[in-house]
């Protein structure tokens, strides 16, 4: 599962296929986590709905003025084995690493090492770059407005050359210079692209100008800053595993669930390849509620603004800081949404900053092991996951 010319990532804020959207500062603001614990009514209501759908495992959890207030789990790892979930559980993030990417870039902007609307002839003077290209800017790539391809065009040009490569950074590298070569899928900004290799381009700007790798970058500038200590890249759990360590993905095969424990090639890690604990990803959000309510955290409050507002000519309104930024009456106003799957995990979240909470929504299973354009399990997946996260709501509002 290379996902390489597939782009695993392309659902929209309800969990339905769309054309063109399938497939720090000191001091922190400092989460409480001593405080949660298993809650045992919310890990009811989601059981209900794991069982409605047969997934093996599916948890939750509500962000609410600083604290996890509520965090429920149920279900396996893996299916065929008996170890539960547990409220500590790393999971697959999927496309909710995008808004990650984007932060990371904010930080390089506010340290005065790149500007958002640079350009690509500027931010790669050296390539021979289509005319399309070169006035395309920095936060078009992470905006979807660049008219990028969702994967890599004509792959197998560079087949040899990605296998030959010694590391990542000279993959997406040789990504980068292959893409910008070729003419865009679309005219820039004439429409919405959702693209996952803009963010791997966009991703590979950040390591020419550091000289370090997004995986040490954002490691370093995000989830070491933030104590975000469970936060890794790629697949969970081992096939060699008798007691799974983590939530397995998992896929229907023939109509059985099946563990599966592979992931997207990790020059797709930008893009959607983030794994950590609920209570960490909390910590994240965190930080953008509190840029939002014009705190510092992370990044100067002023610095989360183009990470939060919608791109200008953008559809579907997206920002360039990987959300979409809609209004919902139970939200009291505006709110950020996302979803994440890599086909064999699903991830949903949500960032409500006028009631200064998050949720937090994700689950093992995907969608048909053929991965196709018309995905019924996938969509049933996120059937599921729109289901829970109706239940935090509901969990959330009648806290108020």
């Amino acid at each position: 599962m290379t996902g390489v010319l597939r782009g695993p990532f392309f659902y929209t804020t309800t969990g339905k296929k769309t054309p063109n959207m399938r497939f720090l500062l000191l001091p922190l603001f400092l989460l409480s986590f001593t405080s949660w614990a298993q809650d045992d009514a919310l890990s009811l209501r989601l059981e209900k709905i794991r069982l409605q759908y047969n997934l093996p495992s599916l948890s939750g959890a509500i962000l609410k003025d600083g604290a996890i207030s509520r965090i429920g789990a149920t279900g396996v790892r893996e299916i065929g084995k008996d170890t539960k979930v547990t409220i500590n559980d790393k999971y697959h993030l999927g496309s909710a690493t995008k808004s990650m990417t984007a932060t990371l870039a904010a930080i390089i902007i506010e340290e005065g090492k790149l500007k958002w609307k640079a350009t690509l002839s500027e931010l790669f003077p050296e390539l021979v770059i289509h005319e399309a290209y070169k006035d395309v800017t920095f936060d078009m790539l992470l905006s979807h407005r660049s008219g990028m391809f969702r994967g890599i065009p004509q792959y197998e040009e560079i087949k040899q050359a990605m296998e030959s490569a010694p590391g990542v950074i000279e993959k997406r590298s040789i990504v980068s210079a292959h893409l910008l070569l070729k003419s865009p899928e679309f005219k820039p900004d004439t429409k919405d692209s959702y693209s996952n290799v803009a963010y791997v381009v966009a991703a590979h700007v950040l390591e020419r100008i550091t000289k370090r790798s997004w995986e040490e970058l954002i490691t370093d500038k995000i989830f070491s800053k933030l104590s975000m200590n469970s936060c890794g890249f790629g697949p969970l759990g081992n096939i060699d595993e008798a007691t799974p360590s983590a939530p397995v993905a998992h896929i229907s095969k023939l109509g059985t669930l099946t563990p599966i424990f592979t992931d997207n090639s990790p020059i797709w890690g930008p893009a959607g390849r983030v794994h950590c604990n609920l209570v960490d990803w909390s910590k994240y959000l965190q930080a953008h509620l509190d840029g939002a309510n014009g705190k510092d955290n992370l990044l100067k409050s002023a610095s989360f603004i183009p990470l939060q507002t919608i791109f200008p000519t953008s559809e579907m309104s997206y920002t360039a800081g990987g959300w979409f930024k809609v209004k919902r009456d139970w939200a009291n106003g505006t709110a950020f949404v996302h979803n994440g799957t890599n086909l064999a995990n699903y991830a949903k979240v949500w960032l409500v900053p006028e009631m200064k909470a998050a949720l937090m929504v994700v689950t093992n299973m995907g969608g048909d092991e053929k991965f196709t354009g018309n995905d019924p399990v996938l969509d049933k997946t996120a059937e599921a996951v729109e289901d829970a996260t109706a239940v935090l709501i509901d969990e959330l509002r009648s806290s108020l």
